[in-house]
């Protein structure tokens, strides 16, 4: 016989894949269970012992036979979109000559043959050289290849002299606000209304405009249930992905912010707009400039990107039936047997 404390008995009853374990209500008992007693090998007597000189409550807990491992597909997905940002007429930031719309491109490359090489899925490119693509044809692109994820990249800078110590990557995301029942009628996927602003928990102070050009062609909003779901996939996604780069570059810290892009809130797949750095910052500049630094990114985006899928392809330990644990209601404290 042995005693475990309870964080201890839920590690091992895990290990033997027993799945639910039912604990009286705390009520039954004055004092916290300080210890559980086992014995026995593939059928445990369970004994809890309070705090106090309490009537001791018993369980017996039914171990099933091993279960056999779930076999999990590598983590994949069926296509992806990578969006290099701005393209053609529009060039997004520039600063002494650089322009935001060939570090885009130059990077969005290098993340399309790194995501090819570790075989995720079918990558896609809404561009993959120097031509303007509207943002509705970017959004309508992820719906045509049936992209599971879409990942937009883009260069950032700040509007003020003062503020161009700012560096670093960000991740955005679809803000909660696309939760509200009123979303749509503040935002549309149909023309340059609020398409260009930063809003919510990002930092308008340091984000240009990075929405692009729209064509005359309507596109509908995903519906309220569906953007619940790309708001959950794409934090988890932004937070992945954010994790990488804070490794990879490596970066203080990358936060995640949420906003209302054309492309975050129109594309119906999770989507996330990365910040790659800061062009207004002259050290951020050379490096976003540099083909090895670009790799490394690109490098760090994949992990990220790689991570979120294995995440979502990791087990989950299903619910066992109730009847693998009994709890004699007679034997604990103040119950009624009745």
């Amino acid at each position: 016989m042995r005693v475990l404390s309870i964080r201890n008995l839920t590690k091992l009853l895990c290990g033997l894949t027993l799945v639910s374990f039912l604990m009286p209500p705390q009520g039954a008992w004055s004092n916290s269970v300080e210890n559980i007693w086992l014995e026995g090998i593939n059928r445990f007597r369970v004994l809890m012992e309070t705090s106090e000189d309490q009537p001791l409550p018993s369980a017996e807990v039914v171990i099933p036979p091993p279960l056999e491992p779930a076999i999990h597909p590598e983590a994949s997905l069926s296509s992806l979109l990578v969006d290099p940002g701005h393209g053609g007429i529009d060039f997004g930031t520039k600063e002494k000559k650089i322009y935001e719309k060939t570090i885009n491109l130059a990077v969005s490359l290098l993340l399309a043959e790194e995501l090819r090489k570790q075989q995720i899925g079918q990558v896609y490119l809404t561009r993959d050289s120097d031509v303007a693509v509207s943002l509705q044809e970017r959004s309508r692109k992820a719906k045509e290849k049936k992209a599971d994820l879409f990942v937009s990249i883009h260069v950032n800078a700040v509007r003020h002299k003062r503020d161009r110590s700012a560096s670093g990557p960000r991740v955005y995301h679809l803000s909660r606000h696309a939760l509200s029942s009123n979303y749509e009628r503040n935002w549309s996927c149909h023309d340059k209304k609020n398409t260009s602003r930063n809003v919510g928990e990002a930092e308008a102070n340091t984000t240009m405009e990075i929405e692009g050009h729209l064509s005359s062609e309507n596109l509908e909003m995903p519906s309220l249930p569906r953007r619940m779901e790309l708001v959950t996939q794409g934090d988890s996604l932004a937070h992945e992905i954010a994790g990488a780069l804070r490794v990879g570059i490596p970066a203080r810290s990358v936060p995640v912010l949420q906003a209302n892009f054309f492309v975050l809130r129109c594309t119906d797949a999770p989507t996330v707009l990365v910040e790659i750095g800061f062009l207004t910052n002259s050290i951020e500049a050379k490096k976003l400039q540099d083909p090895q630094y670009q790799k490394r990114l690109a490098v760090s985006l994949a992990s990220g990107i790689k991570n979120y899928l294995s995440e979502k392809a990791a087990p989950t330990i299903p619910a066992a039936p109730d009847s693998l644990v009994k709890v004699p209601q007679d034997s604990l404290p103040g119950s009624d047997s009745r």
